[in-house]
């Protein structure tokens, strides 16, 4: 019965069928075990390993993917994969399910035991399955790669973004410039005497600052801006569309707020104060190696006129 779909296609790509029963399938491949019971059929044997090298192979050679071509009769039953999305893929995988099953009325409809209902309803089934599990693949597949995006541009004490989500916002800030004129600025800060803070109260205490400060980072920027951990105890701003005169104010702004802020703690409170280092596109140039140099050198010129201010071009 299982074979009205095409055995020719499904013993390439792994399926075994029992030389006397017809509807006896070899196969211990989740999804095909799946497929399988849906239409009556009974897996017997594990043939995983051998259906996992051929998909494989065909991913080498179309990318992969959720998109599922089944075709019967003449046609080889064929695992085809490529990354189209779940919109796009699930419409090519409707035309070739229905290209598959036309096919298969041409040329097994007239047949007494291969055009019954039955064997047209385990067609249909098989379809509806195929479709499914693209769908699910995709969406799946879909989930796990912005998962992963979102952890690989994530700093994972402070969820503020990393080194390399400030780099990709920071292309994007560029483009925007370059097509508007919205130019960004740039600004570093270091939390003053950090190693003191771990030194005195502990890095349980050191990890608190760096939340703390994180907060209010989150807590000050305008919803265009971004805030980033660039590494250690030093934190990078982007700011969108600010001269400047702006992004210095900003800037001078935030430190009054993070002197102002307290942390406490069981015993004591601590006092958090940032020096800071402003670079704007507007001055220094669209280069982020440029930018990056000028706010830190202001940032350590900050540091050596005794902290807690801010160095601005």
């Amino acid at each position: 019965r299982f074979a009205a779909i095409g055995s020719d296609g499904l013993r390439r790509y792994g399926f075994q069928f029992h030389p006397e029963v017809d509807d006896t399938v070899y196969g211990d491949d989740m999804i095909a075990n799946f497929v399988l019971g849906i239409c009556g059929c009974k897996p017997t044997w594990s043939m995983a390993a051998y259906l996992d090298e051929e998909i494989e192979k065909i991913r080498r050679q179309v990318g992969e993917g959720s998109v599922f071509l089944l075709a019967s009769g003449g046609v080889d039953s064929t695992v085809a994969a490529a990354l189209l999305g779940r919109a796009l893929g699930g419409s090519v995988t409707l035309v070739f399910l229905a290209i598959a099953f036309w096919l298969y009325v041409t040329k097994y409809g007239s047949d007494a035991a291969l055009g019954s209902d039955r064997a047209l309803l385990n067609v249909a089934g098989v379809a509806l399955c195929i479709f499914g599990f693209s769908y699910v693949y995709e969406t799946s597949r879909a989930r796990a790669e912005i998962a992963l995006k979102r952890r690989a541009y994530t700093d994972p004490l402070t969820g503020l973004g990393n080194r390399a989500a400030f780099y990709h916002r920071f292309g994007e800030a560029i483009a925007r410039f370059e097509r508007q004129g919205a130019g960004p600025a740039i600004v570093l800060l270091d939390i003053d005497h950090f190693k003191a803070i771990n030194d005195d109260h502990g890095h349980e205490t050191g990890d608190d600052a760096l939340k703390r400060l994180s907060a209010i980072l989150i807590e000050t920027i305008r919803p265009s801006d971004d805030a980033f951990r660039y590494g250690g105890e030093e934190f990078c701003l982007l700011l969108d569309d600010t001269s400047p005169a702006e992004a210095a104010n900003f800037a001078e702004t935030l430190r009054k707020v993070v002197e102002a802020a307290e942390m406490s703690r069981e015993d004591h409170t601590i006092r958090l104060t940032v020096s800071l280092g402003v670079a704007t596109v507007c001055e220094d140039g669209t280069d982020l190696k440029k930018l990056l140099q000028a706010a830190d050198q202001r940032l350590y010129e900050a540091k050596a006129k005794g902290r807690n201010r801010v160095v601005s071009g």
